[in-house]
C-alpha cells in the first residue's frame, strides 16, 4: 500500500513482509528523511535516513539522525518545511560542506557518504596519497570538471573513513581513481 500527501508525494509505503517505510521531503520535493521498520523498531534512538543535496540537487551526504524521541513522520515534515537552508555550500573543514541543510549541525561520525563535484577543493584533495599521479601519456589532471564527481568519502563499519579522488582528461574520460 502507498499513503500520498497533498503535494503527491509518496510518503508511507507498505510491500507485503515487511514494515511501512516512511519518507520526509522538502520543499523542493527532494527526499531527505527515510525510515524502514528497523529503525522504527528501536524507539529509545528514533534513527532516521538523511541525504543533504547542493544548489544543484545533487545528492552529496548520506547519514543518520537520531531525531526526538517524540518525532513522528509529519512532525519531521513540518521541521523541515521550516528550515530554511535548503542545500549545503562546499567549505573548508573535515565535512567539506557547511552542514546547515536539515538535518542541520550533524557530526561527521553520523555521514555514511559523502559526494564531491565539479573542483578538487575537498578535504584531502591533492594531498599526499590522493594526489594527481603523471603516468603513461598522461602528465596532469584535467582540472575544468564541472558537473563530474572529483571525490567521495565512504564510512567503514569498523571505524574511519574510505576516501577516494577521481581524475579525468581534458574529454573527462576518468585517467585516475585514488
Amino acid at each position: 500500500s502507498y499513503q500520498y500527501d497533498e503535494r503527491q508525494r509518496m510518503i508511507v509505503k507498505q510491500v507485503p513482509g515487511s514494515d511501512p517505510m516512511e519518507m520526509v521531503y522538502d520543499v523542493r520535493d527532494r527526499l531527505v528523511l527515510t525510515r524502514d521498520g528497523n529503525q522504527r523498531a528501536d524507539a529509545s534512538s528514533n534513527l532516521w535516513s538523511y541525504t543533504k543535496y547542493d544548489a544543484l540537487n545533487r545528492p552529496i551526504i548520506t547519514g543518520f539522525y537520531s531525531a526526538n524521541n517524540n518525532a513522528t513522520r509529519s512532525s519531521l515534515q513540518s521541521q523541515v518545511n521550516a528550515h530554511s537552508t535548503l542545500f549545503e555550500q562546499p567549505a573548508s573543514g573535515s565535512m567539506g560542506y557547511t552542514n546547515n541543510a536539515f538535518p542541520a549541525g550533524v557530526s561527521n561520525s553520523s555521514q555514511y557518504t559523502a559526494a564531491f563535484y565539479d573542483d578538487y577543493s575537498f578535504p584531502h584533495a591533492g594531498q599526499g596519497a590522493f594526489g594527481f599521479v603523471a603516468e603513461l601519456a598522461h602528465s596532469a589532471a584535467f582540472t575544468q570538471v564541472k558537473g563530474q564527481v572529483t571525490g567521495s568519502r565512504t564510512k567503514i563499519l569498523s571505524g574511519g573513513f574510505h576516501l577516494g579522488a577521481v581524475y579525468y582528461d581534458d574529454y573527462r574520460r576518468v585517467i585516475q581513481t585514488i
